[in-house]
């Protein structure tokens, strides 16, 4: 890919961030889908909670995920989580009864 189409491509990406979100809605207990942000990952999280807490995971070299301090929210949120390197996450939900739990990460 020669230098120009690049250069586009990466301003395309900084310009719409939106446009390559994973989202969701988990109406159990269970994983989003692990998805991995180019940038710094902004997550937003709404609707039912079912009583449950969803924490965000980041998975390391070896397949392993950990969780991500700061990242486990019992209502609505929105917040950047701070990871040095574009890095696969997912999140979570645990403990909830009925939820409707919309989730977006890009």
């Amino acid at each position: 890919m020669n230098a120009r189409i690049r250069s586009l491509f990466l301003a395309l990406l900084l310009a719409c961030p939106l446009a390559f979100a994973e989202q969701g809605t988990l109406t159990a207990d269970g994983n989003t889908t692990a998805t991995q942000p180019i940038t710094r990952p902004h997550v937003h999280v709404s609707g039912d909670f079912g009583g449950g807490t969803i924490t965000f995971y980041f998975q390391d070299n070896a397949g392993s995920y950990h969780a991500i301090d700061g990242a486990a929210f019992t209502s609505a949120s929105d917040v950047t989580l701070d990871l040095n390197r574009p890095t696969v996450i997912r999140g979570t939900l645990t403990g909830s009864t009925s939820p409707g739990l919309i989730w977006i990460v890009n």
